[in-house]
């Protein structure tokens, strides 16, 4: 993987264009109902937000810039998720 920047996994990060869950899905490698729950996660910790908060109709979106403020919300640290785990029993 190159750069923030860079093309990531067929994305080219420097044209400022919507993306949706789908597209997320494609440049993690995830399922695309996985994405939706990340961000409905981080929507309800932060309703503020208003990167999280941008809407077309029905279908959610953010912008490629906002990318990197994206993934700095949905992202946990891999003790933060240990700790979830744990508190789930």
């Amino acid at each position: 993987m190159e750069a923030y920047g860079h093309k990531t996994r067929g994305v080219n990060m420097n044209d400022d264009r919507p993306m949706y869950y789908k597209d997320l899905a494609k440049v993690f490698g995830k399922h695309e109902r996985t994405i939706q729950r990340e961000i409905y996660k981080v929507k309800k910790k932060e309703p503020n937000n208003p990167i999280l908060n941008n809407y077309m109709g029905d279908s959610w979106f953010c912008w490629s810039s906002d990318m990197k403020e994206v993934i700095s919300l949905c992202s946990k640290l891999k003790s933060e998720k240990t700790e979830e785990a744990n508190t789930i029993t």
